[in-house]
């Protein structure tokens, strides 16, 4: 019954056309009828030959998919109240979708030949891109760096022109944060921002490119912002921890405690925090802090060498070697009945001595 009303809605806007119908889309995709919207388009324009319909598709396509296969076949659903898009991106493995052969860039190249000032198709060819590197990266039809020169491309085509918004800037700024070309990507991110203030990651990107630029006191503002603005707390965490480095680098040391601390708090037990922490809290002498820290960090992964190797190299840069016996001694009485966390500590411990031509002791 509902896939017989879902039908009779399509077909009573088939003869809509223009923007009437890329209205009536409009308030499918409100209404969080994806597939309905994706039909309705499809039944309108099933050659693909109308510019303002296919990038409505490709919109639909890439924001609203269920299921993708190689971003050629794309499936859709209609969500009902008590179902969630992502959680059936991320579970619906053994549901049955309608799916829809739909080749984006074949597609927005053909009608690129013939409609060459229409520098929307760039726009949306570019962004069809970037998403295929964030989902398929080296695994996709094209070589990897291909899909990021694609990417590239054809949102400088469009910004060229002056057909962009956020996305479009973000893009070609990503790509340069890709090559390593901090200095190149800054004005894109900025224009991101400028077109779009809410975006985050922009903020984020943009702190992470004044940090490799040595700008590190403009970096922090953009890195508090997107901890503001991101709503994943991973996210969030992560960039207070890129704060907490830039202040750092400013040589601005209670700002960076405080940012670290911040980024623990919201992601506790985070091996990258704990060890900047530790490293932090060591050289500005607050000995019981790290104390604290490093049992933390060590108990993170007590049997792992790398965490003991980072413990030493840790204490050995900031000049803390009388304290790391201690730590080593307060952590084997801890573990005194574990034998591989015990081997773990004695090994790193007699490393310790022998980098510090102790042999007696490293034997």
């Amino acid at each position: 019954m509902k896939y017989i009303k879902t039908l009779l809605f399509v077909l009573m806007l088939s003869g809509l056309s223009g923007q009437p119908a890329i209205d009536q889309v409009d308030k499918l995709i409100e209404e969080k009828k994806y597939h309905s919207a994706f039909a309705f388009l499809d039944k309108k324009d099933p050659d693909n030959r109308d510019p303002q319909l296919v990038l409505k598709k490709t919109d639909i396509a890439l924001s609203y998919f269920v299921k993708s296969l190689t971003h050629q076949l794309f499936a859709f659903k209609d969500i009902e109240e008590n179902e969630d898009l992502y959680e059936l991106r991320e579970h619906g493995e053994n549901q049955s979708f309608p799916m829809y052969m739909f080749s984006v860039n074949e597609i927005l190249d053909t009608l690129i030949i013939q409609y060459p000032e229409n520098f929307a198709l760039h726009k949306s060819l570019g962004y069809f891109y970037y998403e295929v590197h964030l989902k398929y990266g080296e695994n996709w039809l094209i070589d990897y760096q291909e899909i990021l020169d694609r990417m590239y491309e054809n949102c400088k085509i469009s910004a060229d022109n002056h057909i962009s918004d956020y996305m479009t800037h973000y893009c070609m700024g990503y790509y340069h944060t890709l090559q390593e070309n901090y200095g190149d990507a800054i004005p894109h991110f900025l224009k991101s921002i400028e077109q779009d203030s809410t975006f985050a990651t922009s903020y984020y990107n943009l702190s992470i490119c004044y940090l490799y630029t040595d700008q590190s006191a403009k970096g922090s503002d953009y890195a508090i912002q997107s901890i503001n603005l991101y709503d994943h707390f991973e996210y969030k965490a992560d960039a207070a921890r890129v704060a907490a480095i830039l202040f750092k680098d400013s040589q601005d040391y209670d700002s960076a405690l405080k940012y670290f601390k911040l980024s623990d708090q919201i992601e506790p037990e985070n091996y990258y925090t704990l060890n900047q922490l530790l490293e932090l809290q060591l050289d500005l002498g607050l000995i019981k802090n790290a104390e604290e820290t490093a049992s933390r960090f060590f108990e993170l992964d007590p049997t792992n060498p790398r965490i003991c190797s980072d413990l030493v190299e840790i204490y050995t840069i900031t000049n803390s070697q009388v304290e790391l016996p201690v730590l080593f001694d307060r952590l084997i009485a801890q573990f005194q009945d574990d034998k591989e966390v015990l081997g773990n500590i004695y090994f790193h411990r007699g490393q310790f001595y022998r980098t510090n031509e102790d042999m007696d002791k490293a034997r």
